[in-house]
């Protein structure tokens, strides 16, 4: 299995990488890679380092895509993503990161793992990782019933869409306060917000929100999908505080993933263990196990 390395090209990359881990997905994320809509909402994720990002190693063969070496949002975070056939390649890709990030001064690489995927952990224990349990990344599932339960808003709330509200201040507003951060959102970030939607994958039908009787926007859930393997991602979701426990965001939560259902999804995930979506019905599936590794700067 002959292959070539190349780092990012970003003008042909993020549809090739998109296409790449779509097509290597497997049921319950049996693939062992992070998930499509993991990789493009953190392309157009403002807190995304464009070094790290530009750094992402690319390993093909016969002019495809068959490994990839992903640097997370958080700086020393990477994720390594093989076709089945290539999972050997991991070794490699993981001198490749380490040589990377310690030439760069990073501290420490988080190298994340499916909990299942003993050979990848067998790949990093070999190379001189540890487990680090305390920064374990579970991912949930939510089976999608048919037909969908009837959902509840609270009486004056109106359940929408950003095809039908698309105010981007509103939604600034939401998603600034709903993170809890103090204040009125700075002006400035709206261009970020702006970048988020850049993607082409991008779902305004898909993304739900609750308009107050105020008019403004209480509560939102992103919703990714991939309709070819019949599943949606949700990232992100806040409820501003003025508008908590009134199951705001319970209901925009289910209704991204009932109109994801419209299309054929039949599970959706969430890289997350928050009790707000176990109360919802999700349930955990793999756990991306961290391992560590402290580097020594050269």
């Amino acid at each position: 299995m002959t292959t070539t390395f190349r780092t990012l090209d970003r003008s042909k990359d993020i549809e090739g990488i998109n296409s790449f881990l779509s097509d290597a997905y497997r049921p319950d994320n049996r693939d062992g890679n992070w998930l499509q809509p993991m990789w493009d909402y953190s392309c157009y994720h403002p807190l995304t380092d464009p070094v790290a990002q530009a750094a992402t190693g690319v390993w093909e063969a016969d002019s495809r895509i068959v490994g990839t070496a992903i640097f997370d949002l958080t700086k020393g975070n990477v994720a390594l993503c093989t076709r089945s056939e290539y999972a050997p390649l991991k070794s490699e890709m993981l001198q490749y990161v380490e040589s990377h990030l310690g030439k760069g001064g990073q501290p420490r690489i988080n190298f994340f793992v499916h909990d299942f995927d003993t050979a990848a952990a067998d790949v990093a224990s070999r190379a001189g990782f540890a487990r680090r349990e305390e920064a374990d990344k579970p991912l949930y599932g939510f089976r999608i019933p048919s037909p969908f339960p009837e959902i509840l808003v609270a009486d004056g709330f109106l359940l929408s869409n950003l095809e039908e509200h698309n105010d981007l201040r509103r939604i600034h507003r939401l998603l600034h306060r709903g993170f809890n951060h103090s204040g009125e959102p700075p002006e400035d970030e709206l261009a970020s917000r702006k970048i988020m939607r850049a993607s082409p994958h991008y779902r305004p039908d898909l993304t739900s929100v609750t308009v107050a009787p105020s008019g403004d926007y209480a509560s939102y859930c992103g919703m990714w999908l991939d309709e070819a393997n019949r599943y949606c991602y949700v990232e992100p979701v806040a409820t501003d505080p003025d508008y908590r426990r009134l199951g705001l965001g319970s209901a925009v939560v289910l209704d991204s993933i009932r109109k994801s259902a419209e299309y054929g999804a039949e599970l959706a995930y969430v890289w997350s263990d928050q009790a707000f979506y176990q109360a919802l019905g999700f349930t955990k599936l793999t756990t991306h196990e961290c391992w560590t590794k402290e580097l020594t700067s050269g």
